[in-house]
């Protein structure tokens, strides 16, 4: 998991002694242009299973490649793929994926899978996804039920 320093999509749980670290986090030093290292060392590329759908649709969310996280996204629920139960954190990049896309179905439905493994990022990415995002009178009282649901303070 990529930890990012603001504290945005930390998961719930996480220990003293990491959060004590965050500020060595520099998420900006990831490579996002498909630059990949050469089979003879790590071997042969795995099944294409959640975690590479997931770790994709958190690179291209870094990037704001919103459509990225949309494909990764369809790919992954086309094959009945979805995270280990305790991680519904994973699905966060997807929400917001869907929300830029305005696939609010999709977004708000997702979080309810998360809701309760996703912690105060869901409330976080949904605050962000508000001032990003163009959202009608109908999805933003959908997106305001959610939120109160959550405990979210806005």
């Amino acid at each position: 998991k990529v930890l990012d320093p603001d504290g945005d999509m930390l998961p719930p749980n996480v220990p003293e002694t990491l959060l004590e670290t965050l500020h060595l986090s520099h998420p900006d030093h990831i490579i996002t242009d498909g630059t990949s290292v050469p089979p003879r060392i790590l071997g042969a590329e795995p099944e294409h299973g959640w975690c590479y759908h997931y770790t994709r649709a958190a690179l291209a969310q870094q990037a704001g490649d919103w459509e990225g996280v949309v494909v990764l996204g369809d790919a992954a629920q086309a094959v009945g793929l979805a995270p280990e139960s305790g991680y519904g954190d994973e699905y966060l990049p997807f929400i917001e994926g869907y929300a830029h896309a305005g696939d609010f179905d999709q977004a708000l439905g997702l979080s309810d899978a998360a809701a309760g493994d996703a912690g105060p990022g869901l409330c976080k990415l949904w605050a962000r996804v508000e001032q990003n995002v163009d959202v009608d009178e109908d999805d933003a009282a959908r997106i305001q039920e959610l939120k109160d649901a959550l405990g979210c303070s806005s």
